[in-house]
C-alpha cells in the first residue's frame, strides 16, 4: 500500500524568485470525494515547511484530463537553490490520481 503522505515532486528555484502561480494538469480525469480523497500540498522546503498552496480533491473539486487547474497562491519569495515541493496526502483509501504536470510561474526578484 502507498504511504499516506509522500513527496511527489520538487522544484528548485534557479535564482532568487517571486512565485506568482502554480497550475496542475492531470493526465486523467479525477472526481473528488469527501471521505476517501487526496490532497496536494505545495510547501517550501525548510526545517518547518510552510504550505504555500494546495488543492483538496473533495466532492465538487475535480480534475479534467489535460485541463489546467489554477491553485490560489499568495505571491511568495524563494531564494536561489531553495525548493518548493509537492506533497501528496492520502485521506482514507485516497483517490486514484495518475500522472500530470505542474507549472510554477515565477519572476526574478
Amino acid at each position: 500500500a502507498a504511504d499516506a503522505t509522500n513527496i511527489l515532486a520538487q522544484w528548485v528555484a534557479p535564482f532568487d524568485v517571486e512565485v506568482t502561480g502554480i497550475d496542475i494538469y492531470g493526465h486523467d480525469a479525477v472526481t473528488g470525494a469527501d471521505t476517501n480523497t487526496t490532497h496536494f500540498n505545495f510547501q517550501d522546503e525548510t526545517a518547518t515547511p510552510v504550505e504555500k498552496a494546495n488543492i483538496d480533491l473533495t466532492s465538487g473539486v475535480n480534475l479534467v484530463a489535460g485541463t489546467k487547474k489554477a491553485l490560489t497562491v499568495t505571491k511568495f519569495n524563494l531564494d536561489a537553490g531553495k525548493s518548493l515541493r509537492m506533497e501528496r496526502e492520502k485521506i482514507g483509501t485516497g483517490l486514484a490520481v495518475g500522472g500530470g504536470v505542474v507549472v510554477v510561474t515565477y519572476r526574478a526578484r
